[in-house]
């Protein structure tokens, strides 16, 4: 259970980074943080060998990996949510 509700306070913090940055900033800049981090997460799990004993950066790679692309799939929702709101107060 704990599991689940961390991964859905790392959706919150990619809903929270959408807001800060479409509202305050109005620039995707954490968007491009947290494609530059799964990138990152992806590459590093592809290229560092993998080892029963401590993991390695495989599996380091693979949290970021999954943590950037949670928060990322959140920040998607925000922006589309505030383009949806913008284009609807646009019209009327």
């Amino acid at each position: 259970m704990t599991r689940y509700v961390v991964w859905a306070a790392v959706v919150v913090a990619g809903v929270l980074l959408g807001l800060c940055d479409w509202k305050c900033i109005r620039r995707p800049l954490f968007g491009v943080l947290l494609v530059a981090l799964l990138c990152g997460g992806l590459v590093t799990m592809q290229v560092s060998p993998f080892n029963f004993a401590d993991g390695g950066y495989a599996l380091q790679g693979l949290l970021a990996a999954a943590g950037a692309g949670l928060a990322l799939a959140g920040y998607v929702v925000t922006a589309i949510v505030l383009f949806a709101i913008r284009s609807i107060r646009g019209r009327r």
